[in-house]
């Protein structure tokens, strides 16, 4: 699925919710789309493209073990349906629920990105930014501002501080 968007650098961040338990920053109005269970959310910006995605899986409360366990695998899944080399790989129990978070690179082309997926309430998030062919250098605010922004809500509906979330 490709969906384009217009470059959007002189736009200022704006607070998105994108549903009950998620909110992060974007630039401009996302552009949403919902195929198969799977909602997508994506905001162009001067360096790169914001891609947050959202699904629906029925794994119940699973212990750290099996959390790993089904990350890896979604590792695996992730790299082999996007065509993508996983550069590396975190395992982050930091500052709230237990995420991965990996780089990777497109292996035919020239997409590179960082991602961090999480599970929350039966939700598996993803977080990405995709590098505009842009120096890390150059995109590192965007991709700081963007990581940085996430907020998830607990089941309980209590706050997690803004940038604790994922500690970069």
């Amino acid at each position: 699925m490709l969906i384009a968007a217009s470059v959007a650098s002189a736009q200022e961040w704006r607070r998105y919710g994108v549903d009950d338990l998620v909110v992060v920053d974007v630039q401009g109005q996302p552009q949403i789309s919902d195929t198969l269970g799977q909602t997508v959310f994506m905001s162009q910006t001067e360096y790169g493209m914001i891609v947050v995605t959202k699904m629906i899986e029925n794994v119940g409360v699973p212990t750290d073990q099996e959390l790993q366990k089904f990350y890896n695998e979604f590792l695996q899944g992730y790299a082999k349906s996007g065509k993508v080399g996983i550069v590396n790989s975190t395992y982050d129990t930091t500052g709230g629920p237990p995420s991965m978070r990996f780089n990777f690179h497109q292996l035919e082309g020239t997409v590179y990105g960082e991602a961090e997926v999480v599970l929350v309430n039966n939700r598996v998030y993803t977080f990405q930014f995709l590098f505009n062919g842009a120096v890390r250098a150059e995109a590192t605010p965007e991709y700081e501002h963007f990581f940085s922004s996430v907020i998830i809500m607990s089941p309980q509906i209590t706050q997690l501080p803004p940038g604790v979330r994922f500690g970069r």
